[in-house]
């Protein structure tokens, strides 16, 4: 096997971990060494991949790349200075006009590793009550947040300093299938510290969201090798009882696919041996960087709809869905069906955009068979 697919979580581990792996990391040729950084930057784990690097005594002596990584180390440790920032005053602005908000994701996952900067986030998430939705967008209008994008379960807006801020009014994003999963999390939500409307999610529904949130990921052709290293972080900094997480993750029947990633943490973090299984789904998780492409979820949803089945999808999409491609469907709704005939004769006459969607149905066969054997 390649050997980049052994040394890239070794030294994302050593970074975690504050260890050394100089034995893993010496010798490995100028050409690997562009492109483990070229994945480690893909994924969003270039600063755990610096400070492993680092940890392992590798210096621009070994390698010239190391001084434009240590910039970028820099560089992302400003962002989460000036998104920890903007965390802030949002939530003071939430606190100040009795916004119930529950923070999600990044947020969240931050406070558990030993440096900040180590766990990158593009976005600020929150989940709000679908009851406050047309205050919160007044509220933020009127402070300098301008609306972006419209999506089926979330509206993004971006702050005065240019930060996505992601509003949530479902914790499932729209899968019915989760609905009973999560029934109750609010009762069993936390109050932040120093915080009157903040709150977060219990430790164990935490964890059932990260696996419920891979899952939909990987069905969409990758979750990113960052979303296992939060998994290790959290077995090693969040205390939850794995027997409850377990239960309920059987009864949504995704128990296989959280044994798997286990089996991965554990491969990656913790020096365990991998079989077959493991070692596939590692290597379909670093090919498939943070969040999968269009070329691989089309594949899959190609593989496991048919070919008519699929055409259809493509080009007859909900409104919901279709106003993300078409933002002036969210002032204008009478649109949509002219919109979907524009996205129909932009499919079939489209043929460059069709033939790269189709390149990877190669990949996205074994794919679609990985995810049958995580019973997704």
């Amino acid at each position: 096997m390649d050997k980049l697919y052994s040394v890239l979580p070794a030294v994302l581990s050593a970074g975690v971990k504050n260890e050394n792996v100089y034995d893993k990391v010496s010798g490995i040729s100028p050409e690997l060494f562009s492109r483990l950084i070229k994945f480690a930057t893909e994924h969003g784990v270039s600063s755990a991949f610096y400070m492993g690097l680092v940890n392992s005594n590798i210096t621009v002596n070994n390698y010239p790349q190391m001084k434009d990584l240590e910039k970028r180390s820099l560089f992302n440790e400003l962002k989460t200075e000036k998104l920890i920032f903007e965390e802030q005053s949002l939530f003071e602005l939430f606190e100040k006009h009795g916004i119930n908000y529950l923070v999600m994701k990044g947020t969240v996952l931050r406070a558990l590793y030993q440096n900040p900067s180590l766990r990158s986030s593009c976005d600020i998430d929150v989940v709000l009550d679908k009851k406050d939705k047309k205050k919160v967008f007044s509220l933020l209008e009127e402070n300098g947040y301008i609306r972006v994008k419209d999506y089926e379960e979330e509206i993004t807006y971006k702050s005065s300093g240019n930060q996505a801020i992601e509003l949530h009014f479902d914790i499932t994003e729209g899968d019915k299938s989760l609905k009973p999963l999560f029934e109750g999390y609010l009762e069993r939500a936390t109050r932040l510290e120093d915080k009157k409307f903040g709150y977060k999610l219990c430790a164990e529904d935490f964890v059932i969201y990260h696996i419920s949130h891979i899952a939909k990921h990987l069905k969409s052709g990758g979750c990113g090798i960052k979303s296992i290293m939060d998994l290790y972080v959290m077995a090693k900094s969040l205390p939850y009882s794995e027997e409850i997480v377990e239960k309920r993750l059987q009864s949504a029947g995704l128990i296989k696919l959280y044994e798997e990633l286990i089996k991965l943490k554990d491969y990656w973090f913790m020096n365990k041996s991998a079989d077959e299984t493991t070692t596939e789904l590692a290597r379909f998780i670093i090919d498939g960087g943070a969040y999968g492409s269009d070329e691989m979820q089309n594949g899959i949803k190609k593989e496991r709809k048919g070919k008519v089945k699929y055409f259809f999808s493509r080009v007859f999409v909900p409104y919901g869905a279709l106003k993300t491609t078409y933002p002036v469907l969210v002032k204008w709704k009478v649109l949509y069906p002219f919109c979907l005939i524009h996205r129909f004769f932009k499919y079939i006459f489209g043929k460059k955009e069709k033939i790269k969607e189709e390149s990877g149905n190669y990949n996205a066969e074994k794919a679609s068979k990985l995810l049958m054997k995580l019973g997704l």
